[in-house]
């Protein structure tokens, strides 16, 4: 399978079986569940829908973009730069600053060059009539010794990046995120960046909102994170609306087709599989649909969301012969859960498994199982099971 088009990077949420790497091997992997993943009680600016309410009709709701589609990213009004005259002057003296402190760094050092995922930093980012950007508050060269114990002879530059993210008023005033000074780095064992992903105005007010993705590659994982901000009375601050839904990263789509960025985040049933040499972990599960609505809110659990967990579940039942591969069985336990398998029925089954004929240490069944683990968080919605094709696809 090939990875979906909104995978940054490593698998950041696997939403489906199509997003997820390709097993080169049939030597099961084990799911270490510690992930800190979006459920009902994160989604605050959602609604409560009862599962009693929630109808065929609902859960079949057509969508313009599915889970497994490989497109390229969206665009939205607010991509279009309509800043003012006064924000691109700003913009271009900050952009002009950045470029003399590189430029003074590489007369120290010729090898020295700035990773392509720290380019955001120390430039503008159109938002509207204003301009989000990131401003560098000192940016050190730093000389490493190679981590490869093979190559403790190979000395490089490295570097160590501060900043502040600011935005640049229509009128060309500078509002600095105060308290608040963040880092990236490049190191040989150890990186760290912060992107931009979009700037889009989600409540009407005239700034636009910045949504920001945070990744941490290690030897051993990828770990993400994301924020999305907003100014208000002259400070920047979180935009409350996203709530604490999109801690562990978001991806943004136009899911339903109104040219509204929806954020694809981590659903409850969200585990880190072992890998490869090439990505030792990645996670997989069934993702969840954060639909913007045209009030500046988002809704996780309306029909839109609905559907989009309905077409990433072939099974919507837990029953064997369960799958050998961490990835399969991770997602075919959350889409059970989402269709109405309660933790007790998955525990049940787990066991069966692992007592029986075909076992495998992929499942012990018990409470030290982590697929055990996995099962006991609460869905934030049941979609129910309907005798109808998967919304008319």
């Amino acid at each position: 399978m090939q990875p979906g088009w909104w995978i940054i990077g490593v698998a950041l949420l696997c939403a489906c079986r199509a997003t997820q790497p390709t097993v080169q091997s049939a030597s099961p992997r084990r799911a270490v569940t510690d992930v800190v993943t979006m459920d009902a009680s994160t989604m605050d600016s959602a609604p409560a829908t009862p599962p009693s309410s929630v109808s065929c009709r609902d859960a079949t709701t057509p969508l313009v973009v599915n889970p497994t589609d490989d497109a390229g990213p969206p665009q939205f009004p607010n991509a279009d730069e309509d800043t003012t005259p006064a924000v691109r002057n700003a913009c271009a003296a900050l952009e002009r600053a950045t470029a003399a402190r590189i430029a003074g760094m590489r007369r120290r050092d010729r090898r020295f060059a700035v990773d392509e995922e720290h380019a955001d930093l120390g430039r503008c980012h159109p938002a509207g009539r204003g301009a989000w950007f990131l401003d560098i508050a000192e940016w050190e060269l730093l000389e490493f010794t190679s981590c490869d114990p093979s190559n403790r002879a190979d000395r490089q530059w490295t570097y160590a990046v501060r900043y502040r993210l600011g935005y640049i008023a229509p009128d060309g005033r500078m509002i600095r995120q105060q308290n608040d000074v963040r880092d990236v780095y490049r190191r040989e064992c150890d990186r760290k960046w912060e992107h931009v992903e979009l700037t889009f105005d989600y409540d009407g007010d005239g700034v636009a909102e910045i949504l920001l993705s945070t990744a941490r590659a290690g030897t051993a994982r990828t770990e993400f994170s994301a924020e999305l901000l907003t100014v208000r009375g002259g400070a920047i601050e979180t935009y409350r609306p996203a709530g604490e839904a999109i801690s562990t990263g978001a991806n943004v789509t136009d899911v339903d087709g109104d040219r509204r960025p929806d954020l694809i985040v981590a659903g409850p049933y969200v585990g880190e599989c072992e890998g490869f040499e090439f990505q030792p972990r990645y996670f997989s599960g069934v993702s969840l649909v954060l639909h913007s609505l045209p009030d500046g809110h988002f809704d996780g659990r309306d029909a839109v969301s609905r559907a989009w967990v309905l077409r990433q579940c072939e099974s919507r039942t837990l029953s064997p012969p369960l799958s050998s591969e961490c990835s399969g069985l991770t997602m075919d336990i959350g889409c059970a859960r989402f269709f109405g398998t309660s933790a007790t029925g998955v525990r049940a089954t787990l066991r069966a498994a692992a007592q029986g004929s075909a076992a495998s240490d992929l499942v012990v069944g018990d409470d030290s199982d982590p697929f055990v683990t996995l099962a006991q968080a609460e869905p934030p919605f049941v979609v129910p099971r309907c005798a109808t094709n998967d919304a008319g696809q």
